[in-house]
């Protein structure tokens, strides 16, 4: 899957609407939240914050639980929180909230998942990667069907054990991430991602993905 990109929508960086901070210039001084240090959310904070010309100097990163974000930027504890559907949406419905800036802002496309399997393994069980490959895509073509959307619901629900109600707005819409139909990943993004990752500090060796 990828973050936002094709139309479809991806992490957003929320700050409160009565908070003062306009831009990410604004952030200095502030304490910013992003779910856990070193994912994908915390490099594209970084990444953002870079172009702005802060240090890490001028900001603090705390770690807090998607679903506590929203509270915490309520209560004062934090200036920014980094979301994602559902719980952007219902940040959005309390009000008082307004979007600052997405990572596709600094970063353009996100490759943000991929299916990985080891060069020895692909290589000794071709026809089981290529069975494999056949029923994921007829799966994920069916999640995405939007004739199918009641039922993708339900079953993402009985998986996750959550209520259905926290997917039905979103899931497998264009309020969710994009998913190829095809389950192809956009090497160039991933390569992309992957060096500004290093450019970051956040890995130390250059990888290639090709």
């Amino acid at each position: 899957s990828s973050w936002g990109g094709y139309g479809y929508e991806g992490p957003q960086m929320l700050v409160k609407t009565d908070s003062g901070i306009n831009s990410v210039a604004d952030l200095k001084g502030k304490i910013l939240a992003v779910t856990a240090k070193g994912t994908g959310f915390h490099y594209a904070l970084l990444a953002q914050l870079r172009k702005a010309g802060l240090k890490p100097s001028d900001f603090t990163i705390v770690e807090v639980g998607r679903a506590a974000m929203d509270t915490a930027l309520r209560e004062g504890r934090v200036h920014l929180i980094t979301t994602t559907a559902p719980f952007l949406g219902e940040s959005e419905k309390k009000g008082g909230v307004k979007r600052l800036f997405k990572p596709e802002d600094v970063m353009g496309d996100v490759q943000s998942l991929v299916l990985v399997g080891s060069s020895a393994f692909l290589k000794k069980n071709p026809e089981v990667v290529k069975d494999f490959l056949e029923d994921y895509i007829i799966g994920l073509t069916w999640f995405l069907g939007p004739k199918n959307h009641e039922e993708a619901v339900k079953i993402t629900a009985k998986f996750t054990n959550l209520p259905p109600d926290m997917f039905e707005d979103f899931a497998f819409t264009k309020k969710d991430f994009y998913r190829s139909a095809t389950a192809t990943p956009d090497i160039k993004a991933l390569q992309r991602n992957i060096d500004l990752m290093q450019e970051l500090g956040v890995i130390k060796q250059k990888v290639d993905v090709n």
